[in-house]
């Protein structure tokens, strides 16, 4: 049998002493948790405030993109969409507007001259009897009208500047070095080209090949 030495009990005793002494901790908990960041609490009324500091963000980009579509389309050239050249053709047709009655082409170009200063010059074609003039707006453009006919069927020619009218999506046909978009709507033929800077648009209810032989016809 072995004896321990004498000289550790006193160590012994002591760390028996230590082991059954609580030990008070808190004080350093506290000072570590004092040393860890906490993060940030966000009340209610700041999660309101920033959910409506987001709407109105939204509204205003909405707002800005709306704006910006509306000054482009108002500052572009005018779509000449067929439906509103078979609204055209129909109310010239029906002499709704403020028709003046000419014999001549030439003439038609003086009356125009007379309520639009600045109208697309028409092409010049033979005397013709029951004609008439009138401007008439296609969007925000002006149009330059004349109602004739060709082989008995009323036939309406509207001119306006090439940069103020857009054509639409029709189809294509060219001759030479003229292209013509061709387009039917509700029975009403339209060929429609450029010459000179101008626009025009030939409309009635006859084939577009004779809508088109009837335009190659007419002097520039």
């Amino acid at each position: 049998m072995t004896t321990k030495p004498e000289n550790l009990d006193p160590i012994i005793n002591r760390l028996e002493r230590l082991r059954s002494r609580p030990i008070d901790l808190s004080s350093l908990q506290k000072r570590i948790e004092a040393e860890i960041p906490r993060p940030h609490r966000i009340t209610f009324l700041q999660v309101l405030a920033m959910r409506s500091v987001r709407a109105v963000a939204a509204v205003l980009v909405l707002g800005v993109s709306i704006l910006i579509i509306t000054i482009a389309s108002w500052s572009g050239p005018a779509l000449a969409s067929t439906d509103d050249l078979l609204q055209l053709h129909q109310n010239v047709v029906a002499q709704r507007m403020d028709m003046t009655n000419v014999t001549s082409m030439q003439a038609a170009n003086a009356a125009l001259a007379g309520k639009w200063p600045d109208a697309p010059m028409m092409p010049d074609m033979p005397e013709h009897k029951d004609m008439a003039c009138c401007v008439h707006n296609i969007g925000k453009a002006k149009a330059a009208c004349v109602l004739l006919a060709i082989d008995g069927i009323p036939v309406t020619l509207a001119a306006a500047e090439s940069s103020e009218v857009r054509m639409p999506d029709t189809q294509i046909l060219r001759q030479g070095n003229v292209t013509f978009h061709l387009s039917t709507v509700k029975d009403v033929s339209m060929v429609m080209t450029q010459r000179d800077g101008h626009w025009y648009c030939l409309m009635g209810q006859l084939p577009t090949t004779r809508l088109i032989e009837f335009w190659n016809a007419l002097g520039k």
